[in-house]
């Protein structure tokens, strides 16, 4: 799939586009020689906080054990076909909004195999058909939007780091917000 393809180039290419979209990419959205590159590409990431290049990705592959002789070519040759300077530049926030609709449909579409598995009993058996609706509502719930969630500290007058400044009528005494657990911050 092209779509694939694309993530994975910019994995390499976009430090800022790995950063967000690499928390909620899995190794089973990917298929053969992708799995593997996206596998290597993750793990040469987390290790080393920095994208791989296309030959550090060239010359893991090579070195893992388990691959058939195939497999490791196709991979090598798709990321040596790769050439990362020439590429004309992708939009990025095209490409997050595709990536997430990926992830969604993926995560989809194995919730639904893995749900025909708990209803034919072809599963491991540590599922059982209550769990289904748990399945699927993780897998409708896929989303890259950080601001999901309660803001606990907007409460408390606290936005974005800064103390916000309430009205306070005449007389009250001091010019501090009070928070919680007897801790007192003064208003900018």
């Amino acid at each position: 799939m092209q779509l694939e393809k694309t993530i994975l180039r910019n994995l390499l290419t976009s430090e800022p586009f790995a950063r967000k979209v690499l928390p909620f990419l899995k190794d089973e959205y990917f298929s053969d020689e992708d799995r593997v590159i996206y596998k290597q590409t993750k793990d040469f990431i987390l290790k080393y906080n920095k994208p791989p290049t296309t030959e550090a990705l060239a010359i893991e592959v090579d070195s893992l054990s388990g691959l058939t002789e195939d497999l490791a070519k196709s991979c090598k040759s798709t990321l040596l076909s790769w050439d990362l300077g020439k590429r004309e530049e992708v939009n990025i926030d095209w490409l997050t909004e595709s990536t997430e609709k990926f992830c969604q449909e993926k995560a989809i579409y194995h919730a639904l195999m893995k749900s025909i598995e708990v209803m034919n009993d072809k599963g491991s058996g540590s599922l059982t058909k209550g769990a289904i609706p748990k399945l699927l509502s993780d897998a409708l719930a896929v989303s890259f939007d950080p601001n999901v969630g309660h803001d606990y500290l907007e409460q408390f007058g606290i936005n974005n780091g800064r103390i916000i400044k309430e009205s306070r009528s005449q007389g009250e005494e001091g010019d501090f917000l009070f928070i919680p657990k007897g801790t007192e911050i003064p208003v900018l």
